[in-house]
């Protein structure tokens, strides 16, 4: 990993990333896209691609109950809604905008060769510092992102059993490999704040945290990329 410290200040520009940990962020995310008592929170021009996932799945009102009935083996849900939750874990259609603009978008959306920091959610404070010590910035003793947008979970939404932890990493493995080259290419990550992240990575979904490849092939975002960023020569 290239050392922020060791790069020339001000010479180049640079991308900011802000992630948080894969299964973390996606329960979050969900949280966020589904309707409550005053209905949906997105445009109503997403309004039928949203309805396709909460609505005409009915089961898929948490997203432990999401991975319990969508991607094990017996779930009850249709082949259809089956479907559309691996869908939604993979960025592969359009049911939650922060699902769908997944990290993969990201990392395929910026220039090969780009010089990119990362912030990460669980270490924000020291990450933001850190960057304001390379940019001859003034360092904060608290640092907090606001949090307009946000849902409060509700308590169904604080339960994920194992099996279904399990079957929710699986579906996030090409995610959790890019949230992890994204880390290894930030250039204020060092070895020790990326072995910090592994490790919380492995409390999580220890099994993709050490994988380096999945058992399904990346999927191909190239006309999402087109389509929403006119990047088609960025498209790799």
């Amino acid at each position: 990993m290239t050392t922020w410290g060791k790069l020339e200040r001000f010479t180049t520009a640079f991308y900011l990333l802000v992630v948080r940990d894969p299964l973390a962020w996606i329960r979050s995310a969900f949280v966020y896209g589904r309707p409550d008592e005053k209905g949906f929170s997105k445009e109503q021009k997403h309004i039928e691609s949203i309805e396709q996932l909460y609505v005409d799945c009915p089961s898929f009102s948490t997203m432990n109950e999401l991975a319990l009935s969508g991607l094990a083996a017996g779930g009850e849900a249709s082949d259809e809604c089956k479907q559309r939750a691996r869908d939604l874990l993979r960025g592969t259609a359009r049911f939650e905008d922060h699902a769908y603009y997944n990290y993969q978008y990201y990392m395929e959306a910026i220039p090969r060769e780009s010089n990119f920091l990362v912030i990460r959610t669980e270490h924000i404070e020291e990450d933001w510092n850190e960057i304001e010590r390379g940019l001859d910035g003034r360092e904060r003793s608290i640092v907090t992102f606001p949090h307009e947008n946000s849902r409060p979970k509700e308590d169904r939404d604080l339960i994920l059993g194992d099996e279904e932890r399990i079957l929710l990493c699986h579906e996030l493995c090409a995610e959790i490999q890019t949230y992890k080259l994204m880390l290894q290419g930030a250039l204020n990550i060092d070895e020790t704040q990326y072995n910090t992240t592994m490790g919380e990575l492995q409390a999580s979904c220890p099994k993709e945290a050490m994988l380096e490849k999945c058992d399904f092939y990346t999927p191909n975002i190239k006309e999402k990329l087109i389509t929403d960023r006119g990047y088609e020569k960025f498209a790799h």
